[in-house]
């Protein structure tokens, strides 16, 4: 039970942090696409962008690998500027704030 609780916590915290790089992305940066990558295998991870709103484009094989060699495939989730407004990412409150702690204005 205790281990469940941690996963949940730490899968919640995932993403809470995806959908904040997400708005950061698109009403800072202004980026026009986002993209996720994470490992197939890894189920958790997959989920959040899914959640998101963000769409599978491709699994691509034998992408990356772990430090001790071993060779994984990669997904890849892309989300487009102009399917941010429909995505949860958008709805969640955030400040951003520069290096010397300046609040930096939210565009969009």
């Amino acid at each position: 039970m205790k281990d469940e609780l941690i996963k949940a916590v730490r899968l919640k915290q995932a993403s809470e942090a995806a959908m904040a790089l997400t708005k950061v992305a698109f009403l800072i940066e202004e980026v026009d696409r986002v993209e996720i990558h994470c490992d197939p295998n890894n189920y958790a991870s997959a989920a959040i962008p899914s959640n998101l709103g963000y769409a599978h484009e491709a699994t691509l094989r034998r992408r990356s690998h772990w430090p001790d060699g071993t060779v994984l495939d990669s997904m890849v989730w892309s989300l487009f500027a102009s399917d941010f407004p429909n995505s949860p990412a958008s709805q969640l409150e955030i400040q951003a704030f520069d290096a010397i702690g300046r609040q930096i204005p939210l565009h969009g």
